[in-house]
């Protein structure tokens, strides 16, 4: 009887003192949390979400890739593109293959039209009352994307499903000029907007050739067992200057023989130079944001 009333005295005093330290979240005492987008390779968006424990250590942590424009403005496939009406699409000529657009697209609140130029898919915004150019736009929105100050525009768009691609001539409520178009959730050709998910290059080519998620489930585990002591380099990752960019990659060597990318001679298990490290910077980044959310 008395073990019994010391177990329950115990946990009742555990309880009283979580509700007075306000510490007994779902998140655990004293753990911070952090979710950052910024600049990838090829100008898609890079995604870390971290956790970070009470002592600074890291508690979980998982990276990934929203496609850019040129990849989530592509039609399905041919039969789908060639089922469009006249002006809603157009071809890219590739240097492997061609790729199938649609004309016109919008992120956010601004509506922009498209056109093959060379191997690109070049959009440029439009006025969504007269489908006209729009003096003062933006022009070229991958190169536009490619600037990291422009990337939370992006971000913000993708998670409050904001992108959109438009089939003219359709059933829809949407006018753009004197159209008439039905628009739809950007969806890439490779099935989902995130990297993760989709079927771009998820299929392991050898032992090395880890493919996009096999790269970032070997980089969670590096994080995991290294947390960033000694990548204090990475702050400036994405920084203009074309010096600074060279520095960091210098740490970042890939062994000829395993295929396998070292940071500070330490192995990482990825096989992607210029990813890595923009993922890892990205990930600091996000690591940085945690810890101070750990201590607010």
């Amino acid at each position: 009887m008395k073990k019994k009333f010391l177990v329950l005295a115990v946990a009742l005093v555990s309880a009283m003192l979580c509700g007075f330290f306000a510490g007994c979240s779902e998140m655990g005492p004293g753990r911070g949390h952090a979710t950052v987008a910024t600049i990838g390779y090829d100008g898609n968006v890079c995604e870390v979400e971290i956790v970070v424990d009470g002592y600074g250590g890291v508690a979980y942590v998982a990276f990934d890739e929203i496609f850019n424009v040129y990849y989530a403005s592509q039609v399905k496939d041919k039969a789908a593109f060639d089922a469009l009406p006249d002006g809603g699409g157009f071809t890219v000529s590739g240097a492997r293959s061609d790729t199938y657009h649609y004309t016109l697209i919008s992120v956010g609140d601004k509506f922009f039209t498209g056109h093959a130029d060379g191997r690109q898919a070049v959009y440029d915004e439009i006025d969504s009352g007269t489908g006209e150019l729009k003096s003062g736009g933006i022009t070229d929105l991958n190169t536009y994307m490619g600037k990291k100050e422009n990337v939370e525009w992006y971000y913000n768009a993708y998670k409050s499903s904001a992108l959109k691609t438009y089939i003219p001539d359709a059933a829809g409520a949407v006018e753009i000029g004197e159209g008439t178009y039905k628009a739809n959730n950007m969806l890439p050709t490779y099935g989902s907007m995130r990297k993760s998910k989709s079927t771009y290059w998820n299929t392991p080519s050898s032992p090395s050739g880890l493919a996009w998620r096999g790269n970032m489930q070997a980089l969670e585990a590096f994080v995991m067992a290294n947390g960033f002591e000694g990548l204090e380099f990475l702050e400036n990752f994405d920084s203009d200057d074309a010096e600074v960019i060279a520095g960091i990659i210098e740490k970042f060597e890939r062994n000829e023989e395993s295929g396998y990318v070292t940071i500070n001679d330490k192995p990482s298990g990825a096989t992607l130079v210029s990813d890595t490290y923009m993922y890892l910077g990205t990930a600091y980044r996000a690591y940085r944001a945690a810890m101070d959310d750990m201590m607010s």
